[in-house]
């Protein structure tokens, strides 16, 4: 008799309506790969494709209990360095802690400041760099307050409140201005 693993799909997805842009997050109680639903501002039909997570563990990473970040396979490897944040040709360190990332301005008190476009924060987002007991990093980005302008991690928005795990090559967009994070100092 062989034993099958249940298929287990994402929990929650935020999406961006293609028509009135109007950020929605969609919660998946079924377990579905799939649910169709409505936008509540301007009725369009969406269809929400949720990922598969079967090798996927939840990992607590802050003392919030909901404040978690999912643990990557073991096919991918964690960075052994907090790594490196580039954006418009300039690079900034990045250390163990919190990294709080914006345009560059005399009023900023962001420790990583790039040249931007006026549409970026003076202090946008934090990323978090913790170090776990193997060693290596979990690197996490979250907005460093509500109502900062559009921000998408790898293509998927992020909204205030969420954390998101940052994989080796990861583009961060903040407005019109093009982040890269690489794990890679």
């Amino acid at each position: 008799m062989s034993s099958q693993k249940e298929i287990l799909y994402q929990k929650k997805k935020n999406v961006r309506c293609p028509a009135c842009k109007t950020s929605l997050t969609i919660t998946n109680s079924k377990n579905v790969e799939q649910i169709q639903c409505e936008c509540p501002n301007c009725h369009q039909l969406l269809s929400v494709t949720f990922h598969r997570v079967q090798e996927a563990e939840t990992e607590i990473v802050s003392k919030t209990p909901k404040s978690t970040a999912t643990q990557l396979p073991p096919a991918e490897r964690w960075p052994l360095s907090p790594g490196t944040l580039f954006c418009n040709g300039s690079y900034s360190q990045l250390h163990e802690g919190k990294n709080s990332c914006g345009r560059q301005s005399p009023a900023s008190k962001a420790q990583h400041q790039f040249l931007t476009d006026k549409g970026v924060s003076k202090e946008h987002f934090d990323i978090n760099v913790r170090k776990r007991n193997d060693e290596s990093f979990l690197v996490t980005l979250c907005l460093h307050k509500n109502g900062v302008s559009p921000t998408f991690v790898d293509n998927l928005p992020v909204m205030y409140g969420d954390e998101i795990v940052l994989r080796d090559n990861t583009m961060i967009i903040a407005n019109h201005t093009q982040f890269i994070y690489s794990s890679k100092q």
